[in-house]
């Protein structure tokens, strides 16, 4: 064989090299998208740097501060938002300071109350705990 010919030889069979590398290349990249889907990556990349942890906080903020909202409406459309407007319209539930020697009792509140500021009776169940 001449020296030319083998160089021939050689370019030929390096461009075969070089197609074969090619599609070796765009199979590897199709299985690494796959992968990349199957295994969730973005949200694991998420997990890791604090992302995803942000994101959820930000959520139940906004929930909050809107069942907050929605809570605060209710109730000084009611009439029940402060609590010195309860007092006006309220006169069984009042605090008292008793005397020892008059002997009057403390007048327990039932569990039904509506007032919000008010002392609730707590429930057996709690006691126990």
């Amino acid at each position: 064989m001449t020296e030319l010919t083998y160089v021939q030889e050689m370019i030929i069979h390096y461009h075969k090299i070089f197609y074969y590398c090619c599609i070796l290349a765009v199979i590897c990249g199709g299985i690494s998208l796959i992968l990349f889907m199957v295994f969730d990556i973005p949200n694991v990349v998420g997990e890791l740097t604090g992302v995803s942890a942000r994101k959820a906080i930000r959520k139940i903020e906004k929930s909050n501060e809107a069942a907050t909202h929605h809570l605060q409406k209710k109730l000084f459309e009611t009439g029940k938002g402060l609590s010195w407007e309860i007092g006006l319209n309220s006169t069984c539930n009042k605090t008292m300071v008793l005397d020892e020697d008059t002997g009057e009792k403390t007048k327990v509140l039932d569990i039904m109350t509506e007032d919000v500021n008010a002392t609730r009776v707590l429930d057996e169940e709690w006691r126990k705990q």
